[in-house]
């Protein structure tokens, strides 16, 4: 039997920020195109241009419901009836509609602004076109309920749900920095990122920290091929502390020693044994933890 010491209490504080964004939804019905946030699209009008007569360009919310968002009158230069798409649209050879400088309230399901939501359509005279369902690809929403479950000297593990994916795959990974620096790092370890993520998946992620004895705030990035959330958007502060110490009693009935005192010379072997053992049964490693045999009986 034999005492040891070890260096490994810690503590912890936690500050979470959160935020809310208000979603509305439509069923929309028509003939599915899709756009990349920030780029263009161009819409189809399908009956043949009559440029004596008036071109309409419409968001089409029911049965009974239309905004028009775009008329071309004979002789006339193009109008647009809705200011929020001032300088975003223009017609194309003739009457197909182009949308510019794409972003999520442009999608015909998914949107913000409830007002807007609804499929693209022209019309001239007593003829339409197709129904376009435009939707938007753009950045992923912002992970939610992110939430500590285990902070150790230099790894930190945390769980997350994942939000939207901005109708582009998705990975969620661990980011961190330093309380009082600007600088985010990405997290290392190979539980420290996740791909694919859904909507609504609970996902546990790991990352290794450099230092003990250090407060951190942790935040997890959702990413796909447009772009990433922002960590200033929510994280997590997490403070651990190295300042005491442990006794720790090992059996080892089969190992023989020479004297009580491990520091004795023929105990030389046995205790260094010892010592690695300890080291490389804890992970991850730590570069500051100190272990020292003071007995054995």
């Amino acid at each position: 039997m034999m005492t040891m010491t070890t260096k490994s209490a810690y503590r912890l504080f936690l500050a979470i920020f959160v935020g809310c964004l208000f979603i509305q939804t439509s069923n929309a019905t028509g003939t599915e195109v899709f756009g990349d946030e920030g780029g263009y699209v161009d819409l189809q009008c399908d009956p043949d241009y009559d440029d004596s007569k008036s071109l309409f360009w419409q968001l089409v919310q029911g049965p009974t419901r239309s905004i028009q968002v775009l008329v071309k009158e004979p002789g006339k230069d193009v109008e647009i009836r809705e200011p929020r798409y001032l300088g975003r649209l223009s017609l194309h050879d003739g009457n197909n509609l182009r949308i510019s400088n794409l972003n999520r309230d442009d999608d015909s399901v998914d949107s913000s602004v409830p007002y807007f939501v609804g499929t693209y359509q022209c019309a001239q005279q007593d003829t339409t076109g197709t129904e376009w369902t435009l939707r938007v690809r753009r950045t992923p929403a912002p992970p939610t309920d992110l939430e500590v479950i285990a902070a150790k000297l230099y790894s930190v593990t945390v769980e997350v749900t994942g939000g939207h994916d901005g109708l582009v795959p998705q990975s969620l990974c661990v980011w961190y920095r330093e309380q009082g620096t600007e600088e985010w790092k990405k997290g290392k370890g190979e539980n420290s990122c996740k791909n694919p993520v859904s909507e609504g998946e609970e996902v546990t992620l790991q990352s290794t920290l450099p230092t003990a004895n250090t407060t951190y705030q942790i935040c997890v990035e959702a990413q796909n091929r447009l772009n990433s959330t922002r960590c200033e958007d929510a994280y997590i502060q997490a403070t651990t502390d190295s300042v005491a110490s442990f006794n720790s009693t090992i059996r080892l009935p089969s190992e023989p020693y020479k004297s009580p005192d491990p520091n004795h010379r023929e105990n030389e072997e046995l205790v260094t044994r010892i010592i690695d053992s300890v080291n490389s049964a804890i992970q991850p490693a730590h570069p500051d933890l100190e272990v020292e045999v003071i007995q054995f009986r």
